[in-house]
């Protein structure tokens, strides 16, 4: 018998990912209707919850959600609601972002480009002093003894 998860966006089967285990819908009437808000579909002429065929997969539950029997067999606790969706993980930030925030407003480039000279400083206190940012002469020899 063929297992699909029902969530939108989610095209798991248990014959693609067999590793996830598929549950269906609970039978208690307060808990379906929770899951059935939590996966962001309604009951209608495109999607009926039919018992043993309408199913939610593991992906979507939190791990402490879910229990396995010593046999290996994958039950949800009591009361488990799907919560992990495509739609609820937070979007990732950009490098340029993530760069920007953590050197601060001294970093950031002025009108021409360039970096001020207070970004300078901020790198080379932060590193071990071989910050990318220092002045470099790669044409010159070494002086002797440094």
């Amino acid at each position: 018998i063929p297992c699909f998860c029902s969530v939108p966006l989610c095209s798991n089967s248990k014959q693609k990912q067999p590793y996830l285990s598929f549950h269906s819908f609970p039978a208690e009437e307060e808990l379906r209707k929770k899951w059935v808000i939590a996966i962001r579909r309604s009951e209608g002429p495109n999607f009926k919850i039919l018992r043993n065929s309408t199913h939610v997969c593991s992906a979507h539950f939190e791990p402490q959600d879910i229990y396995v029997t010593p046999k290996g067999k994958t039950w949800l606790k009591k009361g488990a609601i799907p919560r992990r969706f495509s739609w609820t993980r937070p979007a990732r930030q950009s490098v340029y972002s993530r760069v920007n925030s953590r050197l601060g407003d001294s970093a950031r480039l002025d009108e021409e480009g360039a970096i001020g000279e207070q970004a300078v400083g901020v790198l080379e206190e932060e590193g071990d002093g071989s910050a990318a940012v220092r002045d470099h002469d790669y044409v010159t020899w070494p002086t002797p003894g440094e």
